[in-house]
């Protein structure tokens, strides 16, 4: 069979889309299995080392997705991983044109949406899709899983988060001050005006706080918008403390690429309440990393914890444990036991048995 990742929202190297596309095609080598991905035809994406081709419309991604399946020939197991509630409308028709033995696989970031049209518009066309034999669902958050079955009796395999392999710098140079990094887009939803109240009350004599030139902060080191995977690796090594006042609404159940990588590095996270990464920490008794923004004596509180014994000795245990399970190993090592399921024969790492036996040559 062939892997063939869909990515039709992927038109720029921001965010961690690359990274999880790199991690499955390291998975699919492992099972000697081809694979390409599938990105839009319009896009700023920079020479990539994986096998891809340009391919998705602007404007018509459901004839982009029939034709992809009609025109398909071999067995094929299709993936995708980043889309929005049209998109799944998209597929819902366009799965009428899947062959039989072809497979689909979805995984979901985000649960449902808090909005009660969204909600059941979404309900309704993952009840529709479950509905095909070929279709697979798979997510990265046991909250997600949970919610999801237990709204729609749907079944999701939770997978590790792969793109944790930071390699650490040597001789990194520390500040006398407390670097602080936000990283990513400067997205309300990732806690822009927080962010802001902080800058206001900031004592750079004390603090340096690291963002991106699009978030027009004052009182900040800013860097470029567009950081390449290593540059924002850099950044993350370089800093003490990553702030990440996610809003909960938004990240209630999913997950957080930066949260891990950030804990897999032993870096400090800061939270807010009601968020995944809260409940994460709450896993590993560090709720005193789920903090009050708007707490007047947040900086002297901010040192207290950085300073603390017991905080670290606790982010210690959870880095550890997170450096065993979220990685490619086991990335790969949950893929190959999800495809076995899925396609009824056993998943070997060196090669993949095929669909359907072959017929022996008189």
């Amino acid at each position: 069979m062939k892997w063939i990742s869909l990515a039709p929202s992927y038109d720029c190297p921001q965010g961690h889309g690359i990274a999880y596309q790199t991690c499955l095609y390291n998975m699919c080598q492992s099972l000697k299995m081809p694979f390409i991905v599938l990105f839009p035809k319009k896009n700023q994406l920079p020479s990539l080392t994986i096998p891809f081709r340009n391919y998705f419309s602007s404007h018509f991604k459901l004839f982009d997705f029939i034709r992809l399946f009609i025109q398909q020939k071999e067995p094929s197991l299709y993936f995708i991983e980043s889309f929005k509630i049209v998109d799944l409308s998209f597929l819902l028709l366009a799965l009428l044109f899947l062959k039989r033995q072809d497979r689909f696989l979805l995984l979901f970031r985000y649960g449902l949406r808090s909005l009660c049209w969204e909600k059941w518009i979404s309900l309704f066309l993952i009840k529709g899709l479950s509905r095909y034999n070929q279709v697979h669902f798979l997510t990265d958050s046991e909250l997600i899983a949970a919610e999801y079955e237990k709204e729609g009796g749907v079944k999701l395999q939770v997978v590790p988060i792969p793109h944790t392999h930071v390699r650490k710098q040597k001789a990194m140079r520390k500040s006398d001050k407390l670097i602080c990094y936000w990283p990513g887009e400067p997205r309300p939803s990732k806690g822009l005006s927080e962010i802001k109240q902080l800058t206001e009350r900031m004592d750079r004599e004390r603090f340096e706080l690291v963002a991106v030139r699009s978030s027009e902060l004052k009182n900040a080191h800013l860097i470029k918008d567009y950081l390449t995977r290593e540059e924002y690796l850099f950044y993350l090594e370089r800093s003490d403390l990553v702030l990440l006042p996610y809003d909960p609404l938004v990240y209630q159940k999913g997950t957080s690429g930066i949260f891990v990588e950030a804990v897999c590095l032993g870096k400090m996270p800061l939270v807010k309440e009601g968020s995944w990464l809260a409940y994460e920490l709450r896993k590993y008794e560090l709720d005193e990393l789920i903090v009050e923004w708007q707490d007047p004596d947040f900086f002297t509180k901010l040192e207290e914890l950085y300073a603390s014994e017991n905080v670290r000795k606790k982010l210690s245990w959870m880095s550890s444990e997170y450096n065993h399970f979220h990685t490619q190993a086991s990335f790969n090592d949950s893929f190959h036991k999800f495809l076995e399921m899925v396609l009824g024969k056993r998943c070997e790492p060196e090669t993949l048995l095929p669909l359907v036996p072959e017929e022996e040559e008189p």
